[in-house]
């Protein structure tokens, strides 16, 4: 039983990390994508529209990758949901920029930094921020369990091995009270059979 309470919270220390580092992962590419904007609207150069589908295929793919994940747990499906929604709600600006041939005033608009595709990359970034943040507190809340199911079966086992010891020591002792009984036995055995002998002879 203890052993299968470690092996569980060592399954979810592992699962909790790997959202961690995944939920980094979504906010690096979220950078980019918008790195890969402004390098379209600056340069005009059509390389960037590609960069930009890519990006945001990494980012919905991520994001799918973290439902799966967090698919037990209410809270964290709630923050995925509501992380997939704004992704694609924020791919669906960048699908406008990549889609049409020239950058109009409208497109403009809503990828400029007080523009919607903006509001909702920043929206973006706290959603993580905030789930990092619930992640790493249930990390350390794991870690403290792990160490403490650990020292528990330290424990375990360091109180079995005394009490093996204990039973070694009184099994020992037990049969060297046996070996001595029976030797005091068999030399009174020897003692009386003389004095019969002696009586009978004499």
């Amino acid at each position: 039983q203890q052993k299968n309470s470690q092996e569980t919270t060592r399954r979810g220390v592992y699962n909790t990390y790997s959202i961690i580092k995944k939920l980094e992962r979504i906010n690096t590419l979220v950078v980019e994508t918008e790195s890969a904007t402004r390098g379209y609207l600056l340069t005009k150069d059509t390389a960037w529209k590609k960069i930009l589908t890519l990006l945001h295929i990494q980012v919905l793919d991520s994001v799918k990758v973290i439902q799966q994940f967090v698919r037990n747990n209410t809270r964290d499906q709630k923050n995925a949901r509501a992380l997939e929604m704004l992704a694609l709600k924020r791919a669906g600006y960048q699908n406008e920029l990549v889609n049409s041939d020239a950058v109009t005033k409208s497109v403009l608009h809503k990828v400029r930094s007080d523009g919607e595709a903006r509001q909702i990359t920043l929206s973006i970034k706290l959603l993580l921020a905030n789930m990092v943040q619930e992640e790493e507190k249930v990390l350390s809340e794991r870690v403290a369990k792990n160490e403490k199911d650990y020292n528990t079966g330290v424990y375990l086992a360091l109180y079995g091995c005394v009490f093996a010891f204990v039973l070694v020591l009184a099994v020992l002792s037990q049969l060297n009270a046996d070996i001595s009984l029976r030797k005091k036995a068999e030399e009174e055995l020897i003692i009386s059979e003389a004095k019969y002998r002696n009586l009978i002879e004499n």
